[in-house]
């Protein structure tokens, strides 16, 4: 884990937001609302309670992105999608 974030460090990563947990372990449920762009910087790992990932949200066009039109929440991150 610890050489994927460094791997990672300067790039822009997608995140899922989430809402409506339920559930625990390998039944754990969760309800995905969007997408956010996160521009990561750095990390501090310390145990399974006290991690951080530093960085900052971006505006993002990620490519493959399944989704809907609609009204769902702005999170910055933008599809693009050919409609015949």
């Amino acid at each position: 884990m610890r050489a994927a974030l460094d791997a990672s460090i300067g790039r822009e990563l997608l995140f899922p937001v989430y809402r409506n947990t339920r559930g625990g372990g390998s039944n754990f449920e969760y309800e995905v609302v969007g997408w956010a762009g996160f521009l990561l910087t750095g990390w501090d790992v310390h145990g399974s309670k006290d991690s951080r990932l530093h960085g900052q949200f971006t505006q993002i066009i990620w490519e493959g992105i399944a989704t809907d039109s609609g009204d769902a929440p702005d999170f910055g991150a933008r599809a693009v999608s050919l409609v015949e």
